[in-house]
């Protein structure tokens, strides 16, 4: 079994110049964690919880291709686990409060490679 960490990214913005991407910021994370125990609601549960987030809008991850996708539900925790593998067990995430705009990425579920 693959144990992977966890990086919750926060306390910046989003930037589309000269493309999408997440500048800076803090970053608070989960290490050795067994991705079969992986959770929608634990995910944002640490954003509301431990990082002072109000409310978690969207939670995004940026893949092994180096694409941003939205993690919706654990259907969407699901298909990000399918990633995991010794060359993919950092996982990064991001979340955009309810009061911030919404960032364009696509739903993991709809990815293509």
């Amino acid at each position: 079994m693959v144990e992977v960490t966890i990086y919750f990214h926060h306390g910046s913005e989003w930037l589309t110049s000269p493309e999408q991407h997440y500048d800076k910021g803090w970053v608070h994370y989960w290490k050795g964690y067994d991705p079969d125990l992986i959770s929608f609601i634990d995910l944002v549960n640490e954003y509301t919880d431990k990082l002072g987030f109000v409310g978690v809008q969207e939670l995004i991850v940026l893949a092994p291709t180096g694409k941003y996708f939205e993690i919706i539900g654990d259907e969407g925790v699901r298909t990000l686990t399918y990633f995991i593998s010794t060359d993919y067990k950092s996982i990064h995430l991001f979340a955009t409060e309810d009061c911030e705009l919404s960032v364009d990425v696509p739903d993991i579920v709809m990815h293509d490679g």
